[in-house]
């Protein structure tokens, strides 16, 4: 008996009312609109099952182009996506989505004869050989037994995030890369149901006409493949859109077990009582006719097969640019010293600052015109810049803007991005975090044709910034006062202010974010709530070096030093909040520079 991806249910989703189902491939798409989102085990298993969905979605229902979206856009009316075509689908490539086909097992290679490892491989969160945790005790003896659902929902993920360093070999080749989904924060506009979110994040897919960009007529995700890929780990470019979606970055074999005869916890028997049972030690008192739990019924399973081992070798290498191809990602160039810009980079998320420090990259338009030509940089005299690089915003969010001005959309909507990733420890080998955050999106910041509101947002960041920075250098300069020098490794961790002062900023500045878009909608004033963010983390800038110079008992020279640093702080805090407010004026009104 195998498993189907397309038609058991795996997939981990949340109902418009709140309540949890696992659901199907099918009923993802033909039911989209029941749904508000999938939630996986961790951020990176809810990433990659939407991307794992999308490039289905791109399949099914090709060619995408403005008149076809608009199309599956209304459709969330009828509950979810169409399903003649999604029949159609099904019929043609129904059995490349068995889990265990003995020929074509999903996303997996058959031609693996390497003896099967724990299934702790797969499973991010189980130690495994080098691999350890702090909370999870498996060893290498161990075989936990995994079900087909839970096990499906790991392989897409593994595929996707697997860590980098020593992989079990196929024959030779034993390092590998990181799955690409460590390189860049993977971003989602989320809609208002599973539905839109799947719509909006849908790029015209016509493979044919070469579109999205670099996507060739050769295009299809992995299980449309004509064979299964060779064990040998290889590199290449991807072959369009839905390729990369679903890139095999490792070759997988999974192992199974019938278990039959195994007693299954299968229901349970209720009888009426009968004296004070005892279960397990806590005292049930008899209730005249009321049912009590009088034992419990083991049968053997149902024979659906179980996962019970796991081959995991080096799969295949992207060559060439992440940048030219991966469109759920935002990239900037950063500002390097002397007015230089670097190398484009993707956005990722940091265990401490949040991705909102990212908003321009995240929201505004790519177009040249955004392009700061004003040179200065923190590292030379006079004002902070606007901070306004080259970047580029997720595709996703071109489409939006374009579907507003087609009336699809209205311009008062507010969506919101989450930010998915993970960040691997120094060496490769382990996780370290895994991170998911929010930010608003506004769709007036999406279509925002005036360069005032990338730099109104640059020197919000900028004052978040230095506030932190300055809140940092008064607590190592009190340390260094007293010959407290930090080692590398100290210096890489968090400071205690920076602890306190970070975290605190995520609202404030999504209040912000809706008041800009606000107040571009209604052509009010840009610089009030840029204003009212000014002050709000001046405030809290000022209550983390309260709560620092009152956090530890000090008397003498120790409180005096303290007391001389907060004051330095004060006297910085004020100076960049003068800053702050000048780069405001400077853009408050319409500039001869923005036409």
């Amino acid at each position: 008996m195998g498993f189907n991806l397309l038609t058991e249910p795996w997939l981990p989703a949340v109902r418009l009312d709140g309540a949890r189902q696992e659901i199907s491939l099918v009923q993802a798409l033909r039911d989209a609109a029941s749904y508000r989102r999938l939630v996986g085990s961790s951020p990176t298993m809810t990433a990659a099952l939407h991307r794992l969905l999308l490039a289905l979605a791109h399949r099914v229902y090709q060619p995408l182009d403005a008149a076809r979206w608009a199309q599956l856009w209304q459709a969330k009316a009828d509950g979810g996506l169409p399903g003649a075509e999604l029949a159609a689908y099904q019929e043609k490539w129904l059995s490349r989505f068995d889990l265990f086909d003995p020929d074509m097992p999903f996303f997996q290679c058959p031609a693996l004869d390497n003896t099967p490892g724990s299934t702790a491989k797969l499973v991010a969160g189980w130690a495994t050989g080098s691999n350890r945790t702090l909370f999870d005790h498996t060893t290498s003896d161990q075989r936990p037994v995994l079900p087909p659902a839970q096990a499906a929902r790991w392989l897409v993920t593994v595929q996707a995030y697997d860590t980098s360093g020593t992989k079990q070999p196929y024959r030779k080749e034993r390092t590998a890369e990181g799955g690409l989904g460590n390189r860049f924060g993977c971003v989602l506009v989320e809609g208002g149901s599973l539905h839109e979110t799947l719509l909006l994040n849908m790029q015209r897919y016509q493979p044919d006409d070469e579109l999205p960009a670099r996507t060739t007529g050769r295009d299809r995700p992995v299980w449309e493949a004509d064979q299964p890929p060779e064990p040998e780990p290889d590199a290449r470019t991807p072959l369009g859109w839905t390729d990369l979606l679903t890139w095999p970055s490792r070759r997988i074999l999974l192992s199974t077990t019938t278990a039959s005869g195994i007693p299954q916890v299968d229901g349970v028997v209720l009888t009426p009582s009968s004296g004070i049972p005892q279960v397990d030690g806590v005292v049930l008192t008899p209730s005249s006719g009321i049912p009590q739990v009088d034992g419990v019924v083991l049968t053997p399973s149902s024979g659906i097969p179980q996962v019970d081992g796991v081959v995991l070798t080096p799969g295949t290498r992207l060559e060439g640019d992440l940048l030219e191809w991966e469109a759920m990602a935002a990239y900037r160039r950063p500002w390097l010293r002397g007015g230089k810009q670097g190398e484009f980079r993707a956005v990722t998320l940091d265990e401490l600052r949040g991705v909102w420090r990212h908003s321009q990259e995240l929201l505004l338009s790519s177009d040249k015109r955004w392009w700061n030509s004003w040179r200065a940089t923190r590292y030379a005299k006079g004002p902070l810049p606007a901070q306004e690089p080259d970047r580029r915003r997720p595709a996703a969010l071109d489409h939006i803007a374009e579907l507003v001005e087609d009336g699809y959309i209205p311009e008062d909507t507010v969506y919101t991005l989450r930010i998915f990733g993970q960040r691997l420890g120094d060496q490769g080998g382990d996780t370290y975090a895994w991170y998911e955050e929010a930010v608003p999106a506004p769709v007036a910041l999406m279509r925002a044709d005036s360069a005032r509101i990338g730099r109104i947002l640059g020197y919000a960041v900028s004052l978040a910034n230095d506030l932190g920075e300055q809140l940092k250098l008064m607590e190592r300069q009190y340390a260094a006062d007293f010959h407290r020098q930090l080692s590398k490794e100290q210096e890489k961790k968090s400071s205690e202010l920076e602890i306190l002062y970070w975290p605190q900023l995520a609202q404030p500045f999504a209040t912000f974010l809706r008041e800009l878009g606000h107040a571009l909608l209604n052509g009010t004033s840009e610089t009030e709530p840029a204003e009212r963010w000014g002050q709000a983390v001046s405030e809290l800038a000022d209550k983390t070096a309260w709560q620092w110079l009152q956090g530890a008992p000090r008397r003498d020279r120790s409180l005096l030093t303290a007391s001389a640093h907060f004051d330095d702080f004060q006297l910085a805090r004020h100076k960049l909040q003068r800053i702050f407010r000048g780069g405001l004026a400077r853009y408050s009104a319409p500039p001869q520079e923005d036409t």
